[in-house]
């Protein structure tokens, strides 16, 4: 009670001791750093594995196995969380909030490539990513409407350009539609006249539909850079390709018995 007792005989003092206070709070929420996305850094690790074709049980026996055997040795880790599934091993590794990030991630990098010589060689290579919760999408627009999947898939990278054009967009993916493709077929009788491969045709079709750079070209002053563009625009430029030999510098004609476009 002695304290309220001076508090109210020095009313005066009270009220210019609130105002302080009151003061200093509104400054310190004024210069409190804020942001409207925060940078969230989850101590979380995957790690991803592909080996297609193979069944859970050995993804689990040959994968997912030999690389916990040697995350385990990692210190810091709270949990090691493990999914095997057909074809892929997923290996979740959780540490603790103390642990750095960055240093984590090297050091899970460093014991998968460890684990790497007991893996089978048809493996592809482990991926191995931290959880960002910044790369997750905060808006999912969806398309629809009466009109073919090649023509919407065109207004959605329409709209994919214009959206990544918006201030503080960071990124803008289309998932969905469908890719036209140019299906190519072989004339069987032809490739064994010509004495030819399909892995020639195969050469010959990804090496002809690329676009070369040709260096730079000065001309008064100014630099002009040079490209020969030769990616097909229509189906029927492949029929005029020409076919060569496998180590061999004599040239045949395109085999080609149709080339039409294609949904997949």
């Amino acid at each position: 009670m002695r304290i309220t007792n001076i508090a109210i005989r020095r009313r005066l003092t009270v009220y210019v001791l609130i105002a302080l206070i009151v003061v200093a709070g509104m400054g310190s929420y004024i210069s409190l750093p804020r942001e409207s996305f925060p940078e969230v850094k989850i101590p979380l690790i995957l790690v991803y594995t592909i080996y297609g074709g193979v069944s859970p049980e050995d993804i689990e026996t040959l994968l997912t196995r030999p690389i916990e055997t040697e995350l385990k040795a990692i210190s810091g880790i709270k949990e090691i969380r493990s999914t095997s599934s057909e074809g892929i091993s997923v290996i979740e590794v959780e540490f603790n909030p103390e642990v750095d990030l960055d240093t984590a991630i090297q050091k899970v990098r460093e014991k998968v490539d460890l684990a790497k010589p007991e893996l089978p060689q048809e493996a592809e290579d482990s991926r191995i990513q931290d959880v960002d919760v910044s790369q997750f999408p905060f808006l999912v627009v969806s398309l629809s409407g009466q009109v073919g999947l090649a023509q919407l898939k065109e207004i959605a990278d329409d709209l994919k350009d214009e959206l990544e054009a918006i201030p503080g967009v960071n990124r803008v993916k289309v998932i969905g539609g469908r890719e036209r493709e140019v299906h190519v077929y072989a004339d069987p009788r032809r490739l064994s006249f010509y004495e030819l491969s399909l892995v020639d045709l195969v050469t010959a079709v990804s090496q002809d539909n690329l676009t070369v750079p040709g260096g730079e070209i000065d001309m008064g002053g100014l630099k002009y850079l040079v490209r020969l563009p030769a990616e097909v625009e229509r189906p029927a430029e492949i029929e005029t390709w020409l076919v060569s030999f496998s180590g061999s510098k004599t040239k045949r004609r395109a085999l080609v018995s149709t080339a039409r476009p294609r949904s997949p």
